[in-house]
């Protein structure tokens, strides 16, 4: 069995750091497969420029209570089925309501698949014919 980690992860968009701190956002989307349900993430930000500067506020930590593998491509998100049909994986646009849902639960502004795409583009280098490895992680506030 996999015993469970602790993990420090960083914010730097401004709608979500205010929305993680006051306990109103409970998801982000983060690079890679490396968490797993049952993990304790916690978030900072930074005094100044990201990774070299000092923190400038931490959270307590918070448990991963669902973990969603997803690959994030040009044309939209391809995801795993979270459903009790299990349907495997299952390609979303970036203007489907689900998208757009993962959106506004992570406190993207404005609330659209676009605006999670033109962030997740400009902030990842994406393999768009493999599709990258992204998390999406939900915790309880």
């Amino acid at each position: 069995m996999r015993k469970s980690r602790k993990w420090f992860l960083s914010l730097t968009y401004p709608p979500k750091i205010k929305a993680v701190r006051e306990g109103r956002c409970d998801q982000t989307i983060r690079a890679g497969w490396q968490k797993h349900a049952g993990d304790e993430v916690a978030f900072h930000g930074w005094e100044g420029v990201p990774r070299h500067s000092r923190w400038s506020w931490r959270t307590e930590y918070f448990p991963l209570v669902e973990v969603i593998y997803i690959h994030v491509v040009v044309a939209g998100i391809i995801m795993q089925d979270t459903s009790r049909l299990n349907l495997g994986w299952i390609w979303y646009p970036w203007k489907h309501p689900i998208v757009e849902g993962i959106a506004e639960r992570d406190f993207i502004f404005p609330p659209t698949g676009e605006e999670l795409r033109r962030l997740l583009l400009s902030m990842h280098k994406v393999d768009s014919l493999n599709g990258s490895p992204f998390q999406i992680l939900r915790w309880r506030p």
